[in-house]
């Protein structure tokens, strides 16, 4: 049987994700013949280039049209209006901009420039925000796909598979996908899903693949259909329009045991782990024993591009182990999707994973992906390292645990760990007992001085609203961390998520949750809101997170760089500069240019002005200021017709209205004529005074330069 493995989007494309490489190795292992494609990556490659952001331009720009041209907006129009505008202000340089923005995450000398890899940057995040506004109202970012259809419900995931107005995949994958697939001729197509944000794109690809002439076996696997045990034997639809089956839990043996059945022909009722639409029902067959892990290969990132990840060299994925050895976190649900089991690989076998992955793919970077490393395996691990004399550098997921000694923690850097991921969740001893993290404040103070005394960065996740935590005591965490900041390097922040298969799920009533609150129609939903007795809700648990964001960038001087970067780039930039150095990395101006303020007209009339990188200005025939004043008051009114001329700066989203003769000043803008000469060809033009001309021009000017729309050199 020939078995082709895909990884579809949405998915961050810093590197590759470990679920394919570890199936691969296995499978060809077994004597599958296996190909694996990571079309997340392929997709991203596909869609940030010229010509796909031309047609969305162009697609953009019929849209602003139709609207521009109408006898009156309503509120829902005004809104798509203005972002229709602000989409089509930048598109042009991002268009011009895109193939360099991608050279620089792949380039060795200039991904390391801060400044350079934040404003490529920049432009795939615009990139990807004019293919959303193609897409109205869809949001496709760097890390995420949002859908005005929601993946909580299986009714609304399936219409969002057919909307080809509103879903961007259709055609990528008839485009790209398709004609591949059907020149590989697969027996079995396996798709894995692992976040929310591949729900929708990896079931539309199955859509199309069901409904074409494929005649594969379509099973899907990953942690998300994993938590959806109970519903699929539901969703009989699914099976009978995307799916032949779903492999729940590890997938190893259930993938091969299932190529074998199909290949002889024989009933799938034996396949461990197996669900999947016999024509009649939806059967659910019992979970198996999974391959004990120390037996598994080395995982496999052949067929992967690895040239095309967002990254300068490759940083590969690779696990110590499956499951976590503490399993007792009442917020967490991780334990689920492997059984709750915790099952270690012997470190001699991940280190000569390690030895065989870095020599074979030349790379030297590494990304654990376990929940978390135990403290004697990573000190197993770090002397293995040693020995071997291996030349790497990773991150890691760790626990709070008083067994990170000095001598530990400077052995572990040693090996080459340079920056270890804590989950702290609260600063408040309170909670954390509450949250059976089986840890206290003094634990963590004394684990990051260790680690941080001994080279190591230490990110920290926390996050607010855990029920009954008060508001004394979020503001305890906030004091705990910032106090620390010495020692805690950087950190993440989220608002607490009820997940399906948590201990505080199963047990409300130990946590002070009075009601969950449970949606019949949200069949897909893994996490739920709530109702608490005492603490802080929802609403008041994001409001001190969204405060506490702005303390950090206000406290932390390398918030700029470490805020910016995805972990993995964070990892790179830790192994060229070290964890003492980041805020040595300096911003420069992307301009370049000295604006001028000077009150002497003698000196104004001699200067050059242009307009600033990311400013444009416009012709539109509705007023674009009283539309961003309805949308910010939540006015429910129409507007109508009003030729309006805008200025507009996406780099800070300032817009100003400007009469038709400021203008005509603009126009001239380029570069090349001093305001002398300006002056002087609109007051031929308009058959007025010289003198009184270069007085406007200069007073509007000056007033343009103050507000960030425009530059002026000297001559």
């Amino acid at each position: 049987m020939k078995i082709l493995l895909i990884f579809p989007p949405q998915w961050l494309p810093t590197q590759p994700y470990l679920s394919l490489p570890s199936l691969t190795s296995y499978l060809q292992s077994e004597g599958h013949n296996v190909i694996q494609k990571d079309f997340n990556v392929e997709a991203y490659d596909i869609i940030l280039t010229k010509q796909y952001l031309r047609r969305m331009y162009k697609r953009v720009s019929h849209n602003f049209d139709k609207l521009d041209s109408k006898v009156k907006l309503s509120a829902a129009e005004q809104k798509y209006y203005e972002t229709l505008f602000c989409v089509m202000a930048f598109a042009p340089q991002v268009i011009k901009e895109i193939d360099g923005a991608k050279k620089v995450f792949r380039s060795k000398q200039n991904f390391y420039n801060f400044p350079k890899l934040s404003g490529s940057q920049s432009i795939v995040n615009q990139a990807l925000a004019l293919v959303s506004v193609a897409y109205y109202p869809t949001k496709l970012g760097f890390t995420s796909f949002e859908m005005n259809y929601s993946y909580k419900s299986s009714s609304d995931v399936i219409k969002a598979t057919l909307d080809r107005a509103k879903n961007p995949f259709i055609e990528i994958y008839e485009n790209n996908l398709l004609p591949y697939i059907f020149r590989e001729n697969p027996d079995i197509i396996g798709l894995s899903i692992v976040g929310i944000s591949q729900i929708i794109p990896g079931l539309t690809l199955a859509r199309l693949l069901k409904r074409s002439n494929c005649k594969a076996h379509v099973v899907v696997g990953g942690s998300i259909f994993t938590r959806l045990t109970d519903i699929l034997p539901q969703v009989k639809k699914l099976f009978s329009t995307f799916l032949d089956s779903v492999i729940v839990y590890e997938g190893e043996r259930p993938l091969s045991e299932l190529a074998k059945c199909l290949a002889d022909g024989k009933s799938l009722s034996t396949v461990p782990n197996l669900i999947y639409y016999d024509g009649t029902e939806v059967c659910v067959n019992e979970p198996g024993s999974p391959e004990d892990i120390n037996s598994l290969p080395t995982p496999c990132f052949d067929d992967f591009p690895l040239n095309l990840y967002f990254s300068p060299e490759p940083i590969l994925p690779i696990m110590s182990c499956r499951g976590c050895y503490w399993g007792k976190c009442a917020f967490c649900d991780h334990s689920y999707i492997y059984g709750k089991r915790y099952v270690p690989r012997h470190s001699e076998r991940v280190v000569d994973d390690l030895q065989e992955l870095s020599k074979k793919y030349r790379t030297s970077h590494f990304a654990f992906s376990d929940e978390a490393i135990a403290p004697n395996v990573f000190k197993s691990l770090s002397e293995k390292i040693i020995e071997r004399k291996l030349d790497i550098q990773c991150l890691a997921d760790a626990r709070f645990e008083r067994q990170f000694t000095p001598a530990l923690c400077c052995k572990i850097a040693e090996a080459g760990f340079k920056m270890l991921l804590f989950g702290l969740e609260s600063g408040c001893d309170r909670v954390l007992a509450l949250m059976k993290k089986g840890i206290d404040k003094q634990t963590i103070t004394e684990v990051c001085k260790n680690s941080s005394k001994a080279g190591i960065w230490n990110h920290a996740f926390l996050f607010f609203g855990f029920p009954t935590e008060i508001e004394e005591e979020a503001q305890e965490t906030i004091d705990f961390a910032l106090s620390n900041k010495d020692i805690i390097h950087s950190v993440g922040v989220s608002v607490f998520t009820l997940g399906k298969y948590s201990p505080a799920r199963k047990h409300p009533e130990q946590y002070g949750i009075s009601r969950i609150q449970i949606d019949e129609n949200k069949d897909f939903q893994l996490w739920y809101n709530y109702d608490v007795n005492t603490g802080l809700n929802n609403e008041k648990a994001s409001e001190i997170y969204k405060a506490f964001l702005e303390r950090i960038a206000d406290e932390y001087g390398n918030f700029k760089v470490w805020g910016s970067l995805y972990r993995e780039h964070l990892l790179l930039y830790l192994s060229r500069y070290g964890i003492n150095n980041l805020s040595l990395i300096s911003e420069k101006s992307p301009d370049g240019d000295k604006s001028m303020t000077s009150t002497q007209e003698g000196i104004w009339f001699d200067t050059v002005p242009r307009l600033k990188d990311g400013v444009t200005y416009n012709t539109v025939h509705f007023d674009l200021l009283e539309i961003q004043e309805n949308i910010n008051r939540g006015v429910d009114t129409e507007v109508l017709p009003e030729e309006t001329y805008v200025v507009y700066n996406f780099n800070d989203g300032k817009m100003i209205s400007i009469t038709s003769s400021a203008k005509d000043i603009l126009e001239l803008c380029n570069g090349k004529a001093n305001v002398h000469q300006i002056a002087s060809k609109l007051a031929k033009s308009y058959h007025i005074s010289l003198d009184g001309t270069e007085a406007g021009c200069v007073n509007f000017l000056k007033d343009l330069v103050s507000r960030g729309f425009v530059l002026v050199q000297g001559h």
